[in-house]
């Protein structure tokens, strides 16, 4: 709830600094049609080079394995910085094996595909439903295809599938952390800061005075998980006609 407090914050600034009028990256209005060029290769992208590639597939195959193998020290269902560290850990093994097997492009939809998984899990909190408000619960809409109730999730049943060679993050998470008690809400988030870890560079201020390291965003565990939010959680996420979008999941729904 912190992090998406800040996040409305942001939102909240971004449109009062000056986007007072009508958005310059806003639609004209309507929906974004299901042709769109940025819809399709969400949905079919995944990590498709590795679709026989034998040799690629062993080498992933064969990390997810190694670090399956890696016993977490704390078990119990109980979240420990020790399981947090080892979620990290995972993420760049695997992130280190798919930069050698699949293309860039495959590789940044796959690791920009778990921040969007995390951040679709959260983005349907809605305050207002006191009954029903959602927020970070492990659970997507995966009614996915064109016109359906969870259209805007699509290309996430890439990163999250029952595929264990196209899908390890959930190859990884059933074998290691699930059957351990540890919830996907909270593996999902701790999997998306653990990306954002790893792909961001440490910076030296413009006076070249101070170093500052990777960005690592604070974590709590505890979050509980829903099985089924269909019907619901998609349509709360924000759409892709502009400000008003913004505002109604970031400030209205999201907001205090």
């Amino acid at each position: 709830t912190k992090f998406k407090m800040k996040f409305s914050h942001w939102a909240y600034l971004a449109i009062s600094a000056g986007i007072t009028s009508a958005c310059p990256f806003a639609n004209s209005g309507g929906e974004m049609p299901q042709n769109h060029p940025e819809i399709e290769p969400r949905r079919r992208l995944g990590l498709r080079s590795l679709r026989g590639n034998l040799a690629g597939q062993e080498k992933v195959a064969s990390t997810v394995r190694e670090r399956v193998e890696r016993s977490l020290q704390d078990g119990g269902g109980c979240f420990t910085k020790t399981t947090y560290d080892e979620i990290i850990e995972d993420i760049r093994a695997i992130f280190n094996t798919l930069s050698v097997v699949v293309t860039d492009r495959e590789r940044g939809h796959f690791f920009g595909g778990i921040v969007r998984l995390a951040a679709h899990d959260f983005m349907d909190y809605d305050k207002n439903d006191r009954d029903f408000p959602q927020g970070p619960d492990g659970c997507i809409d995966w009614n996915t295809g064109a016109g359906e109730t969870g259209a805007d999730n699509a290309g996430l049943e890439t990163i999250w599938c029952d595929d264990p060679l196209l899908c390890p993050l959930k190859t990884l998470y059933d074998s290691k952390y699930g059957n351990n008690g540890i919830g996907r809400a909270d593996f999902w988030v701790a999997a998306a800061n653990a990306v954002i870890k790893l792909s961001s560079l440490e910076w030296t201020d413009t006076a070249r005075v101070n170093t500052y390291p990777n960005l690592d965003l604070p974590f709590r565990y505890g979050r509980v998980d829903l099985d089924n939010c269909d019907n619901i959680s998609a349509i709360r996420l924000p759409g892709a006609q502009g400000c008003g979008q913004v505002e109604k999941t970031f400030i209205n729904q999201m907001g205090k």
